[in-house]
């Protein structure tokens, strides 16, 4: 079905997802939990993979969700480069012949002490762009961002990627890193064009939710996020949206429609920074640097959506 209109876009607009196979990082808690439940309970999706860093942590929110036979785990920890090439194969191996219908990178990380990954990298673009980009790579497949990639000062900064030249800074690390999924969508958006590949790739800030981002907090930021804060259920609809709208255009932004963090999703420009072609370029170039990974968009098709 689909939406184009000004009206809200509601589960009665998702299109039919009958035998549809979706991959959903970090899908064991908060959005990811949540839209994982509404392809479960509200979609005849043929199967749901739950890409998440702990089984442990993952088989209890499958329980969660009733055991439903259409959910799968994968071992994904975005922080480590070698979990992300195996994660990649495991992957190649439980799809054999069939085809990823969509891929949600719904995992984040806001870390409020500077941390790294096992590569070295600063943890917050490490595993919000690094690993998915990586993963994606490999997967041959293709990625959620935040309304907080339009409030950083100055953009990424190439020359200290790593936070070791500057004092760290937890909140514009991870608007830099939500600006890098912006550009990483738009970028594999173009290139898919170039090669006359059928794709659509959009990304999306799904809301102010209770997320694991928060995990960490304490005090008064603590008790502010818990107070304003929406729940899940009531936002999963924003990336269902990105991930299943087939009326929504390359390059497409979708934010909620009442102050860009709660209600229905509306597609709005993203900020004006996001929208450099070059930086893209450059970003793409210095990702395939620090992973390893060529990433060429060949005439192999695929689907992405990025939440």
């Amino acid at each position: 079905m689909g939406n184009s209109g000004s009206a809200d876009f509601t589960y009665e607009d998702v299109p039919d997802q009958t035998g549809k196979t979706v991959l959903i990082t970090g899908a064991n808690l908060g959005l990811g939990f949540a839209l994982t439940g509404d392809y479960i309970n509200k979609t005849k999706a043929a199967k749901v993979i739950m890409a998440c860093r702990s089984k442990e942590k993952c088989e209890e929110a499958i329980k969660k969700l009733g055991s439903d036979p259409r959910l799968c785990f994968l071992q994904l920890d975005l922080s480590d480069f070698d979990s992300v090439k195996k994660a990649a194969k495991d992957l190649s191996s439980m799809l054999g012949r069939s085809k990823l219908d969509a891929l949600i990178l719904n995992a984040g990380a806001l870390n409020l002490e500077k941390a790294s990954t096992k590569q070295g990298l600063e943890a917050t673009m490490g595993v919000c762009h690094f690993g998915h980009f990586l993963f994606t790579a490999l997967a041959r497949i293709v990625p959620v961002s935040s309304v907080g990639h339009s409030w950083t000062k100055k953009g990424i900064d190439f020359e200290d990627l790593n936070w070791e030249k500057r004092d760290y800074d937890a909140y514009e690390a991870y608007f830099q890193a939500k600006l890098a999924n912006v550009y990483f969508t738009k970028e594999i958006g173009r290139r898919c064009e170039a090669q006359n590949l059928t794709v659509t790739a959009v990304t999306l800030s799904p809301g102010f939710g209770k997320s694991g981002l928060y995990r960490d907090f304490t005090g008064w930021q603590d008790y502010l996020t818990s107070f304003i804060s929406e729940e899940n259920e009531k936002l999963s609809i924003n990336t269902m949206r990105a991930a299943t709208d087939m009326t929504l255009k390359n390059g497409d932004y979708l934010v909620p429609k009442r102050f860009g963090f709660y209600g229905p999703p509306v597609v709005t420009p993203p900020s004006d920074l996001s929208e450099d072609v070059e930086i893209a370029k450059q970003l793409w170039k210095v990702s395939e640097e620090i992973t390893g990974q060529k990433f060429d968009i060949g005439a192999q098709g695929f689907s992405f959506s990025c939440a």
